[in-house]
């Protein structure tokens, strides 16, 4: 179940996990659509009726609503450019979640709309209704992901294309070829694979609206809250996965900033034991200079230094210590 859910929303796809995923939010697609036109009177995945309409009522004057199909319009497109924001987001930042935000927040939505419907229907904006404004939104939140993860190869939330391309493949099954293969002749061919895939779609879509239909009935506004749970089923395993890729990011910076501070604390220490020494060894230097000084001064000590104070002391030396001065060279001075 773990690995089935990351290849539905997870970054590596398969043209397989792409159907799958298109399967399922076309279920989602059609209740909603379905569930919202029985709770607010109008379609708000059909932006080909409503651009439509608004031509028409702008022909018999009805400016208000045409204002409410602009309204619709760019509700819808305001939710598919903010789908492809968080998408493209999550690509440059290469999480495995870029696809489980915008389904996300289709759920909460979703939520709201569930929990909140019967208030916000009584809330105007402008010229058309909340509810109107936000399930537009909503649908073309979810048009855009299903388009960006298959490349525009699958549509969830309108069925004229996929119709459309049925009846394609339908003409290519029943046109008859007038000879086999050869370098000027190609025959033409049906994509039964092809077939399959647009048919299992519209099935899917019709079979949720069915549903929506028949929960709106018994349940009110809060059948859309099993669709909500079900988006979120669908985008919880990217999101494991980005917080456990993040947990690891954290713990191995965590590591590396306490390596970094053990590395910080013990050259520290060695440095402050280096600067011990050196002030030990100075300072020895210093007392053996301070104990010589004060031997040499213990030696001759001042107070016992003969002192000079008349010519008449120096005149009283012997001829022999006169003789000892003169022959070191020496001369007293004594004032």
């Amino acid at each position: 179940m773990y690995y089935y859910l990351r290849k539905l929303t997870g970054t590596r796809r398969t043209t397989r996990s792409n159907l799958q995923l298109g399967l399922t939010l076309a279920f989602v697609a059609g209740a909603t659509n379905a569930g919202g036109f029985m709770a607010v009177n109008q379609y708000t995945s059909h932006m080909s009726g409503i651009v439509s309409s608004m031509a028409d009522n702008l022909a018999v004057h009805k400016f208000r609503l045409v204002l409410a199909g602009l309204g619709s319009v760019t509700s819808f497109l305001a939710g598919s450019a903010y789908s492809a924001i968080l998408i493209n987001w999550g690509r440059h930042h290469r999480t495995h979640s870029q696809y489980a935000y915008p389904l996300l927040w289709e759920a909460l939505l979703l939520c709201c709309f569930g929990l909140m419907g019967s208030y916000l229907e009584l809330h105007q904006n402008g010229f058309m209704p909340v509810t109107v404004i936000l399930l537009c939104f909503i649908m073309g939140l979810q048009n855009a992901i299903i388009t960006k993860i298959s490349h525009a190869e699958i549509r969830t939330t309108h069925m004229t294309g996929l119709i459309t391309d049925i009846g394609i493949e339908i003409g290519k099954m029943l046109y008859i070829n007038s000879s086999e293969e050869t370098a000027n002749y190609k025959p033409v061919r049906a994509d039964f694979q092809r077939m399959g895939l647009l048919a299992s779609l519209l099935g899917a879509f019709f079979f949720g609206g069915l549903a929506g239909a028949i929960g709106f009935k018994y349940i009110g506004y809060s059948m859309t809250l099993p669709l909500a749970a079900l988006l979120v089923l669908l985008a919880v395993v990217p999101l494991i996965d980005d917080i456990r890729v993040l947990s690891r990011i954290l713990m191995r910076h965590r590591q590396h900033d306490s390596q970094n501070a053990a590395e910080s604390h013990s050259r520290l220490e060695r440095s402050e034991r280096a600067g011990g020494l050196g002030e030990g060894k100075d300072d020895g230097i210093n007392g053996r200079m301070i104990k010589d000084a004060l031997h040499d001064d213990a030696v001759t000590p001042f107070a016992e230094q003969p002192a000079w104070k008349h010519d008449s002391d120096v005149t009283s030396l012997t001829k022999e210590s006169e003789d000892i001065l003169n022959k070191n060279g020496a001369l007293l001075y004594v004032s």
